[in-house]
């Protein structure tokens, strides 16, 4: 299966915490799914273009997906699906903005796909993550999903790790 799509985000929050900052950016991106032998494999790729590139960076963005069905000894599916995610971000350009802190202190990190701080001396970084977890599958409608994230390599910006927990109601 393939999807392309294009989203927009804007601004949001209290410019005294960050968000509330930068002049918005779009994500157009492609995705593929396929089952690969006993995995279900899911790859995504795209780029961050800002409205503003004086207020926001622009960045090349990549994942990769890999969960691993498991099924009891007749041959029904279980509800608990591990997962292994790497995700891959390259900053393409530099921005003035810096946090609010203006072009005098130029940021050496951004957001990852956290927040976007519009750096002034990220242009060339590569931050790369690798993520482990699970899906449980409580019944047709309802799943959860627990995964653990740590940076791969030495620079990990404002990642160093993170628990990511998401409740799924399908209608």
């Amino acid at each position: 299966m393939l999807a392309v799509g294009l989203g927009f985000e804007t601004k949001s929050g209290d410019r005294e915490v960050l968000e509330g900052r930068g002049a918005s950016f779009f994500d157009l991106f492609a995705s593929y799914a396929r089952p690969i032998g006993p995995f279900d494999v899911i790859v995504t790729s795209g780029l961050h273009e800002p409205r503003d590139r004086d207020e926001d960076v622009r960045a090349v963005h990549w994942h990769v997906h890999v969960d691993l069905p498991l099924f009891d000894d007749a041959g029904r599916r279980t509800p608990l699906t591990p997962l292994v995610e790497i995700n891959g971000f390259h900053y393409a350009s530099n921005a003035e903005r810096n946090a609010g802190l203006g072009p005098t202190v130029p940021l050496d990190f951004e957001g990852f796909d956290y927040t976007t701080l519009g750096s002034g001396d990220v242009k060339g970084n590569d931050v790369m993550t690798a993520g482990f977890g699970f899906r449980w599958q409580f019944d047709a409608d309802v799943s959860m999903g627990v995964a653990f994230e740590v940076p791969l390599g030495q620079r990990e910006d404002i990642n160093r790790r993170r628990l990511t927990i998401d409740l799924v109601y399908e209608f």
